[in-house]
C-alpha cells in the first residue's frame, strides 16, 4: 500500500506501507513492513508484523 494523500483511519497492509513525502496519515499502521519518506507526517502506532509463511505443496 502507497499514502499519497491524507488518510484519517486505520491501514492494513499484507506486504508493505509506504508512507510517501508530503503524506499525511492519522492512524494505526499494521505491516510487515513500513517506508516513511522525509516529509511524510505520521500519528499513530505501528505495529510490525511478520509475513505469512509460504507452505511449499508437495
Amino acid at each position: 500500500m502507497i499514502v499519497l494523500g491524507t488518510v484519517d483511519g486505520n491501514v492494513t497492509a499484507a506486504e508493505r506501507c509506504e508512507l510517501r513525502t508530503g503524506c499525511t496519515l492519522r492512524g494505526d499502521i499494521e505491516a510487515p513492513r513500513l517506508v516513511v519518506d522525509d516529509d511524510a507526517t505520521f500519528v499513530g502506532g505501528a505495529k510490525i508484523t511478520s509475513r505469512p509463511k509460504v507452505v511449499p505443496s508437495s
